[in-house]
């Protein structure tokens, strides 16, 4: 992914847990060689915890963070990144 800048692809690592965003329409391929990638290296995905979404269409929740797409006041559109309501009571010391 990092040595094709033509993608415009960006992997965000988090220990061994990732989320890569992509282009739209492009998610697909880029999982395809993401799993290509991996297996190379003696690793593989856990089926059931992957997926492939439209981050435009459909918030997540990852780490205890929640992505959702946001368009800044000059119109530029961009993934939003902030703690997930769970993860702020957490931090304020009250349970869910």
């Amino acid at each position: 992914m990092n040595g094709r800048p033509e993608l415009n692809a960006r992997l965000v690592r988090y220990a061994d847990d990732f989320v890569l965003l992509c282009r739209p329409g492009r998610g697909a391929a880029m999982f395809a060689r993401l799993k290509v990638y991996l297996e190379r290296r003696g690793l593989r995905l856990n089926e059931t915890k992957t997926r492939v979404i439209d981050a435009r269409q459909t918030s997540f929740r990852f780490l205890g963070f929640e992505v959702t797409w946001r368009t800044n006041r000059f119109g530029k559109h961009y993934p939003h990144v902030e703690p997930s309501q769970k993860a702020r009571l957490k931090l304020r010391g009250r349970s869910p």
